[in-house]
């Protein structure tokens, strides 16, 4: 038991330490990406996967994945890999405060980003459904989203903290009348959800028995 703990103690890694990586091939080449991107205060685990204390900001960097060696686990801040050409999310981490991954055109699903997290950002993609959203978080938010067309795999419940009021924003999506907004959360804050070609009013909201404090959706008067 001694000899195990020593060498689970020995197979972890602090960023920027004076640890001889030299041996192991998988280490090198993750600590070298992360030099690379310009990461510090990072751990690599002894199942490879990293955590870092801080925020991670990798937007814009023109990245369309991560390399098969990296998988983050936890942040203890923000990840940002918006304004990229990511097509999977393969490679993000388990936990962090705040994810965002908007504006990268490729992405079709969520599959692969944070499950524990207070605020998730995907607006602004050409994801088809929300299949791999947390199934609880702060604020969700995916408008701009035209291939979206049901929240039925999103998220589960929305809450709100003292800091951050709750806020689900589907605006500008593909959704169309009751059946897309069936399996919505219920939300301690605010559903918005104007600007889809259903002409999403309060009544398409109550509908689909969606709960929120607020609404944020078209004024037309429209029935089926």
């Amino acid at each position: 038991m001694e000899r195990l703990y020593r060498y689970i103690t020995e197979k972890q890694h602090i960023g920027n330490s004076p640890l001889n990586l030299g041996m192991d091939d998988t280490y090198s080449k993750i600590n070298g990406w992360l030099k690379k991107m310009g990461l510090k205060n990072y751990r690599i685990n002894g199942d490879f996967t990293i955590n870092i204390d801080g925020d991670v900001n990798l937007s814009g960097k023109g990245l369309s994945n991560f390399p098969s060696f990296i998988q983050f686990k936890y942040i203890a801040g923000n990840f940002d890999i918006s304004n990229n050409d990511f097509r999977i999310l393969r490679g993000c981490p388990e936990e962090c405060n705040s994810f965002n991954c908007s504006n990268n055109p490729g992405l079709r699903t969520l599959r692969g980003g944070p499950l524990i997290v207070d605020v998730y950002n995907c607006s602004d993609n050409n994801i088809t459904a929300l299949t791999g959203a947390p199934s609880c978080c702060v604020q969700f938010i995916a408008h701009d989203c035209p291939r979206l067309t049901s929240l039925k795999e999103g998220p589960k419940e929305i809450c709100s903290t003292e800091e951050l009021g709750g806020v689900y924003n589907v605006c500008n999506c593909g959704i169309e009348g009751i059946e897309g907004l069936i399996g919505c959360a219920k939300i301690d804050g605010t559903f918005k959800c104007s600007g889809n070609p259903g002409k999403i009013t309060k009544y398409y909201t109550q509908k689909a028995n969606i709960q929120a404090k607020s609404f944020v959706c078209d004024t037309d008067v429209k029935k089926l």
